[in-house]
């Protein structure tokens, strides 16, 4: 047929794409660890290295590496990830490994839109219809790398955010999740350790 189906993205909050990380480390069950994405909450789906399972055939971040896609159960997680991982340099077996994290733009999963049954379980697509709340996104604004395009796909980390405490004491290779304090500004180490509220 003639027709051309115009293609739509959207901003997934519960989908992240990282770049940068080693090769090595690009196995699903590695990656689903603790010492890794785990930390940061329950995960659905991982895609990694697969235009058939990646959420979209454009991605937001430069592809200097193979693009990882992390869809967590819950979007406060792909949130908390991208604060924690987003700019972290990476020491592994001796090299530095810069990543950079943001939300992934998805589009319809094509096999949806022809009728078909989507059988790719790790197809991080969209096999919902689209909803009002939906970011969506041209085609033009990724491929110009608008740098307002930033601002909708990540979270800004709070200028203090290294002060904020760490959800766990255990050796993690990623960043340990941070807990923002229940009182954001100002405050004081003492404040959240004290044992009385302040």
């Amino acid at each position: 047929s003639t027709h051309t189906t115009v293609v739509s993205y959207f901003i997934s909050p519960k989908i992240v794409q990282v770049v940068g990380l080693p090769e090595k480390l690009l196995i699903s069950n590695v990656l689903r660890q603790d010492k890794y994405f785990g930390q940061y909450g329950p995960i659905q789906k991982i895609s990694i290295d697969s235009n058939s399972t990646a959420p979209s055939s454009k991605t937001i971040l430069p592809n200097t590496t193979k693009p990882v896609f992390i869809k967590f159960t819950n979007p406060n997680d792909a949130k908390a990830c991208i604060l924690a991982l987003d700019g972290f340099k990476l020491n592994y077996e001796g090299m530095i490994y810069p990543i950079q994290v943001s939300l992934a733009v998805v589009e319809q999963c094509p096999k949806l839109q022809n009728g078909k049954t989507c059988t790719q379980r790790t197809c991080l697509k969209r096999h919902r219809q689209q909803r009002d709340s939906d970011i969506s996104i041209s085609a033009s604004e990724i491929d110009s790398k608008d740098p307002g395009l930033k601002s909708k796909i990540n979270p800004s980390r709070p200028s203090n955010y290294e002060l904020f405490p760490k959800r766990t004491n255990s050796i993690t290779v990623f960043p340990p999740l941070r807990l923002a304090p229940p009182v954001y500004f100002p405050f004081i180490h003492t404040q959240i350790y004290s044992q009385n509220p302040p």
